[in-house]
Protein backbone atom coordinates (compact mmCIF):
# COMPACT_ATOMS: atom_id res chain seq x y z
CA UNK A 1 0.00 0.00 0.00
CA UNK A 2 2.62 2.94 -1.19
CA UNK A 3 0.93 6.43 -1.62
CA UNK A 4 2.98 7.31 -4.72
CA UNK A 5 1.83 4.45 -7.21
CA UNK A 6 1.06 4.64 -11.44
CA UNK A 7 -0.59 2.41 -13.59
CA UNK A 8 1.90 0.94 -16.60
CA UNK A 9 0.04 -1.48 -18.00
CA UNK A 10 -3.45 -3.62 -17.64
CA UNK A 11 -4.65 -7.18 -19.10
CA UNK A 12 -7.68 -7.84 -18.02
CA UNK A 13 -10.38 -10.52 -19.29
CA UNK A 14 -13.93 -9.74 -18.28
CA UNK A 15 -15.07 -13.61 -18.13
CA UNK A 16 -19.41 -13.41 -17.38
CA UNK A 17 -21.70 -10.68 -17.38
CA UNK A 18 -22.88 -9.22 -13.72
CA UNK A 19 -26.01 -7.84 -12.79
CA UNK A 20 -27.01 -5.04 -10.86
CA UNK A 21 -27.52 -6.50 -7.38
CA UNK A 22 -24.83 -9.39 -7.70
CA UNK A 23 -22.37 -9.28 -5.02
CA UNK A 24 -18.97 -9.14 -6.59
CA UNK A 25 -16.04 -9.91 -3.97
CA UNK A 26 -12.77 -9.06 -5.71
CA UNK A 27 -9.19 -10.16 -4.42
CA UNK A 28 -5.67 -8.54 -5.15
CA UNK A 29 -2.40 -10.01 -4.64
CA UNK A 30 1.09 -9.20 -5.61
CA UNK A 31 2.47 -11.77 -7.78
CA UNK A 32 5.83 -10.03 -8.44
CA UNK A 33 8.16 -7.27 -7.12
CA UNK A 34 11.42 -6.34 -9.27
CA UNK A 35 12.56 -2.68 -7.68
CA UNK A 36 9.85 0.23 -8.28
CA UNK A 37 7.91 -2.44 -10.01
CA UNK A 38 4.67 -4.36 -8.83
CA UNK A 39 2.74 -7.37 -10.67
CA UNK A 40 -0.52 -7.65 -9.19
CA UNK A 41 -3.04 -10.24 -9.91
CA UNK A 42 -6.87 -9.68 -9.65
CA UNK A 43 -9.82 -12.07 -9.59
CA UNK A 44 -13.62 -11.33 -9.37
CA UNK A 45 -16.00 -13.58 -8.20
CA UNK A 46 -20.15 -13.39 -7.94
CA UNK A 47 -20.96 -16.88 -5.92
CA UNK A 48 -17.74 -18.30 -6.24
CA UNK A 49 -17.81 -18.17 -10.06
CA UNK A 50 -14.80 -15.97 -11.62
CA UNK A 51 -16.26 -13.25 -13.44
CA UNK A 52 -13.04 -11.41 -13.63
CA UNK A 53 -9.37 -12.01 -14.20
CA UNK A 54 -6.58 -9.36 -14.79
CA UNK A 55 -2.84 -8.57 -14.50
CA UNK A 56 -2.28 -4.95 -13.65
CA UNK A 57 1.90 -3.70 -13.81
CA UNK A 58 2.26 -0.89 -11.46
CA UNK A 59 5.28 1.44 -10.72
CA UNK A 60 5.89 2.46 -6.92
CA UNK A 61 7.67 6.37 -7.12
CA UNK A 62 9.16 8.54 -4.87
CA UNK A 63 6.91 11.52 -4.92
CA UNK A 64 3.36 12.00 -6.63
CA UNK A 65 3.43 12.45 -10.78
CA UNK A 66 2.08 15.96 -10.26
CA UNK A 67 4.43 17.19 -7.91
CA UNK A 68 3.99 18.93 -4.72
CA UNK A 69 -0.05 19.48 -4.47
CA UNK A 70 0.09 21.45 -1.39
CA UNK A 71 -1.89 18.99 0.25
CA UNK A 72 0.04 18.07 3.36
Amino acid sequence: NDPNVVLGAAETRFLKPVRRGDRLVASAQTVGSEGRKREVRVEATVNSDTVFEGTFTCFVLERHVLGDTGSE
